[in-house]
């Protein structure tokens, strides 16, 4: 069911045009609906305060804090234990079972355990990898899970190209249209390569109220009433254009055990990253369509920017799900290759990164996987029975 979207705004409506004055049949531009509660006169309605990962006065964005937490705050199976720092997980002496884990809590400085019956680590693509490698034991050299050094390779983000710029049919108009949050518009297209292959991205356009006039620091040569004057003629005319497309699982691209620690002497990872050829070419195609659609909105000039190295914050691939312990760190149950007890959910179990982030997908994961354990419990209570 889906949430009515905000209302698209005179920017959003000159990129929709643009998107379709290209006559595409792969070119989309639509309203972007998200977990936002949009219908007026609620106490929670949204009050159309700008983009939605700043934070929101009246809790109309859904967001564990805000949302799930007060659910589950005083269930007597729940407890939140903050300032912890996971440091490892502890195995079982002889056995494929894990028995909890260690922590660290960060007030007091002590080493703690926490035994559990099941161990999800959720930490990402990143930090899921890192307790790994410090949960090495006699069993696991390597690292937990890592018998077939699959923890940590394969470490994809999403290739990304953004165009920002001031659109000049805007300047000098006030607003009288709801904010909104910022991204009201998906973009969908194709991008060509040279070698006559094309591929698919997926992006945003975001119109917004900038903290500081975008093109400030292009006015040191002008008076101050002159700069003055242009910033409040372009003040409402501001659009930036986010695309990303899909990742590329590379062997080198991967994380390993590194050599330094943390401030609390827990050893860290080392990140071995390179841009791929390819992803090169995608992001320059990106921004060729970008540039399109920007020129026929009546851009001016347009700031470019292209990075596929931890910009996107999409990390994936780090613990591969397959269902050959030789090519994958999980199952199909997201449970840990070789250990009975110990599961993964996030980002890193993706193996493959598609053009949009991960966030549906590891949400769906997370709900089957709590399935799966609820099943796992009620069959070990029957057999017991």
């Amino acid at each position: 069911e889906f949430i009515p979207p905000k209302p698209l705004r005179p920017a959003d409506r000159m990129i929709v045009d643009a998107v379709n004055s290209l006559k595409q049949p792969f070119s989309h531009a639509i309203p972007n609906r998200k977990a936002i509660i949009t219908t007026p006169g609620l106490t929670n309605s949204c009050i159309s305060t700008g983009i939605c990962t700043s934070g929101c006065p009246v809790g109309a964005v859904y967001k564990f804090s805000a949302r799930l937490l007060p659910e589950i705050a005083d269930l007597d199976n729940y407890e939140l234990r903050t300032d912890a720092k996971v440091t490892r997980v502890v195995r079982e002496p002889g056995s494929e079972r894990v028995s909890g884990v260690e922590y660290i809590d960060t007030a007091t400085g002590e080493r703690r355990m926490l035994s559990a019956r099941f161990v999800v680590l959720a930490a990402g693509a990143i930090e899921t990898p890192r307790i790994l490698f410090n949960s090495a034991d006699e069993a696991d050299p390597a690292g937990l899970a890592n018998r077939h050094d699959r923890v940590g390779q394969g470490l994809q983000d999403n290739p990304k190209s953004v165009l920002s710029t001031s659109l000049l049919k805007l300047w000098g108009h006030k607003r009288s249209y709801d904010i909104g949050y910022g991204d009201l518009l998906i973009l969908m297209s194709r991008g060509n390569l040279p070698d006559g292959s094309d591929f698919p991205f997926i992006g945003h356009a975001i119109h917004g109220l900038p903290d500081v006039p975008h093109y400030l620091s292009g006015f040191a040569g002008f008076p101050p009433p002159v700069k003055i004057r242009m910033a409040r003629m372009m003040f409402h005319s501001y659009v930036t254009l986010g695309l990303f497309c899909a990742g590329e699982a590379r062997p080198e691209n991967r994380i390993r055990p590194g050599s330094t620690t943390d401030s609390d002497g827990v050893p860290q990872v080392t990140i071995d990253f390179t841009t791929p050829p390819t992803a090169r070419l995608q992001m320059d195609a990106m921004l060729k369509w970008g540039r399109r659609i920007l020129r026929k909105a009546s851009a001016t000039k347009i700031y470019e920017s292209i990075d596929n190295n931890g910009t996107g914050i999409h990390y994936a691939g780090t613990t591969a799900l397959s269902d050959d312990p030789a090519s994958g760190v999980v199952d199909s149950d997201l449970r840990c290759h070789g250990l009975d007890n110990l599961y993964v959910c996030d980002g890193g179990v993706i193996p493959n990164l598609p053009d949009k982030h991960l966030t549906l997908s590891i949400m769906a994961l997370s709900n089957r996987l709590g399935r799966h354990l609820e099943e796992r419990v009620r069959s070990s209570e029957t057999m017991a029975a």
